[in-house]
C-alpha cells in the first residue's frame, strides 16, 4: 500500500455571519445599527456622507459595520452591512437614520461548514450570509 500525500493550500476562512444591506437609497444622516446576537447588544454608528478619518464605530469588536463610497460623490456613500464575528443562533438587526427606524429584521442564520482547502486540510469554518432589503 502506497502512502498518498495531500497537497493543502493555505486559504483561510473565518467563522461568522455576514449581513448585506440592500437599501434603495442612502440619504445623508446619522445611522445607528443595533445588532442583538444571542441576546447581546452591539450598537454601531456611521454618518453619511462618510468622513475619511473614521467611517463607522461599534461598541464591540465582534461586530463590524461596513461602509462604501468614501472616494465617490457624497450621494454614492452607503452602508454595506455588518459582519458578526461569532455564530449566533438568532440575530435581530435594527437600522435607523436620525432616530427614525428604517428596517428591523430577526432571523436564525443558516450555517454552512466551509473547508476552503479540502476535507482533509484545515481550517474548518462555519459561515452564514443573509441580505436585508428595504
Amino acid at each position: 500500500c502506497e502512502a498518498t500525500e495531500t497537497g493543502c493550500t493555505m486559504m483561510g476562512c473565518m467563522d461568522g455571519l455576514d449581513v448585506e444591506f440592500a437599501a434603495a437609497t442612502w440619504p445623508v444622516g446619522t445611522y445607528h445599527v443595533e445588532v442583538v446576537a444571542d441576546g447581546e447588544l452591539t450598537s454601531c454608528t456611521a454618518t453619511l456622507p462618510l468622513n475619511t478619518t473614521q467611517a463607522s464605530t461599534c461598541t464591540a469588536s465582534t461586530v463590524l459595520l461596513g461602509t462604501s463610497g468614501s472616494a465617490l460623490a457624497a450621494g454614492e456613500h452607503r452602508l454595506t452591512g455588518v459582519i458578526i464575528l461569532s455564530m449566533p443562533d438568532a440575530a435581530t438587526i435594527t437600522i435607523d437614520r436620525d432616530g427614525t427606524v428604517l428596517h428591523t429584521s430577526s432571523f436564525a442564520p443558516a450555517w454552512v461548514v466551509s473547508q476552503p482547502n479540502g476535507p482533509s486540510c484545515g481550517p474548518t469554518c462555519k459561515q452564514a450570509n443573509t441580505k436585508l432589503s428595504w
